[in-house]
């Protein structure tokens, strides 16, 4: 298994003899390092990072926030096999209550902006007093670029490396940064059900919610539906939108104060289903179809928002999709 923090927390110095025995090699979100950079210490005689040690670690927890995040491991030794680093040995650093203390105070100040979910572990060694390692987990961060404080550079990882990003993908993420990012998806959720002269039912919602990833809040929002194929789902539920159909389209309009703020999702489109058996004996219907080739539902739409280019996609539930709610039919 692959090592990260939960098992270098769990494990300690086990999980890096392991790692060693195993030939564990570096990786996208893995990176070793041993007491050296540029053939100068990154720790100095008081215990704390040196210019390279803080070059080295802010370039790393640059490059891990930047990309999919990963663990940093102080200080293991490696050797290239078929090009990629794998662990050689391991050397436990003397002083390491306060290395891991100086590094627990610097990581703050080796980002801008600051990265506040960034974790340093140390790992004591069963070798002797006061020797271990120590590991550094950060996380992908929300609030990327990140910017290496030392050398003034923004990283990403690529395969096994840190690498310098480019303009264009400092572009990118910057205007990520300053705009909503909208995303829709849609989810089938069980209503009420019960049983009347037509036999036992069971009521399906079709919720369609939009999503904001970016970090701005999202205004003016609206969707419309439109090219429907497959059953015939008519318009349901309180999603607190107004909902006005023309054209052949159906749109949906949150009240005008509506906003949506980063990182945050909201219901704003209904559609109902209703699933059914008329006796014990009898086929289940969906939408009164008991052609079971039939249970699907298809609908594009265009998404629509304050300063935001329209989006388009599709929404689309199948025989999978219906079948689990068959199994909720009242006896």
């Amino acid at each position: 298994m692959p090592l990260d923090l939960e098992i270098l927390r769990r494990d300690g110095e086990s999980a890096l003899i392991v790692a060693r025995d195993e030939g564990q090699s570096e990786g996208l979100d893995l990176e070793f390092k041993e007491d050296v950079w540029d053939r100068k210490p990154i720790f100095d005689e008081s215990g704390k990072l040196t210019r390279e040690g803080r070059t080295l670690v802010g370039k790393t927890m640059s490059a891990f926030a930047n990309s999919v995040g990963g663990l940093l491991v102080l200080v293991i030794e490696c050797r290239q096999n078929d090009g990629i680093d794998e662990i050689s040995r391991l050397s436990p650093m003397r002083n390491i209550k306060r290395r891991s203390a100086a590094v627990q105070a610097a990581i703050s100040e080796l980002l801008h902006p600051r990265h506040d979910t960034a974790l340093v572990q140390m790992v004591p060694s069963a070798q002797a007093e006061d020797v271990g390692y120590i590991g550094i987990s950060v996380p992908r961060s929300e609030r990327r670029p990140h910017r290496s404080v030392s050398d003034q550079r923004y990283y990403r990882r690529s395969g096994t490396s840190s690498m310098v990003m480019e303009h264009f993908e400092l572009e990118d993420m910057f205007s990520r940064r300053s705009s909503a990012i909208l995303s829709v998806a849609g989810k089938l959720v069980a209503g009420n059900k019960g049983g009347n002269s037509e036999g036992a039912y069971q009521n399906i919602r079709g919720e369609i919610m939009v999503r904001n990833e970016g970090f701005a809040s999202a205004r003016d929002i609206s969707i419309e539906l439109f090219g429907l194929t497959g059953l015939d789902a008519p318009i349901g539920g309180d999603s607190g939108s107004i909902r006005e159909v023309r054209h052949g389209s159906t749109w949906f309009r949150p009240p005008s104060d509506f906003v949506l703020n980063p990182f945050e999702g909201r219901v704003v489109a209904q559609v109902s289903f209703t699933i059914q058996r008329l006796s014990p004996d009898d086929d289940v219907g969906l939408q009164h179809s008991m052609d079971r080739a039939d249970w699907h539902y298809r609908t594009n739409y265009r998404l629509f928002a304050a300063d935001i280019r329209p989006a388009t996609g599709i929404i689309a539930w199948g025989l999978e999709d219906f079948l689990p709610f068959e199994d909720m039919l009242p006896p």
